[in-house]
Formats: structure tokens, sequence, C-alpha cells
């Protein structure tokens, strides 16, 4: 009888061992299939992120860590993100959808309605350690400046400064939409060929009419 129970475990451990290997190879063959099958049009798409990446790094683009180039002239922003990502994210995270066209967009500078800058360049104060003691050293800190600080930080309690800069541009368009820019040389770009459309100056125009109207 346990002779026969352990042939029945060890054929149904095989049947098992045999599934799974059955249930891996369908699976590969169906990623070969995907893969053979999309391979062509993903290659059409690389080679188009090929040749606009070359035209706008040979216009003297803008490229930043998130791989985005900006491109600013008397007519239009023009923006290309280059995050293409390889076939196999296409059929194991996106299903087999790739892309029909490059991350490119494409704005006409008379469609701004105007453009400024958001966030700040500072120092941020972070205060550790001390325990109960803290809240006199952040009030110290508020007091007497540093040296406040600094004398908080004698009772076991440390003080650090962090530079932060968070700026970015925000471009609105007339008809509502924000486009977010990264890089600060875009500002200048954005200056030099539409200044009357920075938002102070935006603001003064609009007054300036309304004044005008009512006189």
């Amino acid at each position: 009888m346990e002779n026969i129970l352990i042939i029945v475990c060890i054929v149904l451990c095989a049947l098992f061992i045999g599934f799974v290997i059955y249930c891996v190879m369908k699976k590969n063959k169906e990623m070969d299939l995907k893969y053979n099958d999309l391979k062509p049009k993903y290659s059409e798409l690389e080679k188009s992120y090929d040749r606009i990446r070359d035209y706008y790094e040979s216009h003297n683009a803008i490229k930043n860590v998130l791989n985005e180039y900006t491109i600013i002239n008397d007519k239009e922003l023009k923006i290309f993100t280059d995050d293409l990502c390889n076939l196999e994210y296409y059929i194991n995270e996106k299903n087999g959808i790739i892309p029909s066209k490059v991350n490119e967009q494409i704005y006409s500078l008379s469609d701004i309605k105007y453009y400024k800058i958001k966030g700040s360049e500072r120092k941020e104060q972070y205060v550790s350690g001390g325990g109960s003691s803290i809240k006199g050293a952040v009030v110290g800190g508020i007091i007497a400046g540093d040296t406040g600080a600094i004398i908080g930080s004698r009772k076991g309690i440390e003080t650090t400064y962090k530079d932060v800069d968070d700026r970015e541009i925000i471009v609105t368009l007339k008809d509502g939409k924000e486009i977010e820019l990264v890089d600060l040389e875009c500002y200048e770009l954005l200056l030099d060929y539409i200044p009357e459309k920075e938002y102070d100056n935006y603001i003064e125009n609009k007054k300036s009419k309304g004044k005008n109207q009512h006189s």
C-alpha cells in the first residue's frame, strides 16, 4: 500500500513539474510571437526617436536629467521627451501597446498667453535631536537667527541647512493648458522672443489697455 502511495506521489509530482514546464514554454512561445510581431513597428518608432533626437541635438537643444529636449525659436516652442522604453516593456507592462508616434509637442508662440517662474531658490533649515528641548532651539532660532540655532544645538540639537531650488517655468496657453519647463535657460529664450508675454509684462499691458479704454 505504501509503495502504491509513493508511486502515486511521484506520478503527481512529475505531472505537476511537466505542467509547470509546459506553462513556461507556452509563455515563452507567446512572448516570442509577440516580439516577432511587434518588432517591425517598434523598429520604425526607434528610428523616429533617433532621427528627432539628432535634430534636437544639432539645434542647440536644452536637455535635462529627465531626457527632455527643448527648442525655442521665433515661431515655436518645441518639446521632445526621449522616453522610448524597450520592446520587452511594451509587451510585459503595456500588453503589447506601442506608442503610435514620437513624444514631441509643438506649440506656436502666438498660442502662448503668458509665462512665469514658479517656485524659489532658498536655504531650508532642518533641526534634529534634542528630544523635548527641540522646541527651545526652534524658538531660539526664530528669535536670534543662526545664533539661536547654534545655542540650541549645544543642548543636543543639530541644525543643518540645505540648498533647495524648485523653480520651474509655467507656460500658460490661451486655451488654459499649462506646460512645465524645468530648464531655466528657457526663460531667457522666451524673454528674447516674446518679452511682452512674461507674466508681469502681460499684467502691465492689460492694465495699460484698460486705462486707455476708459480715458
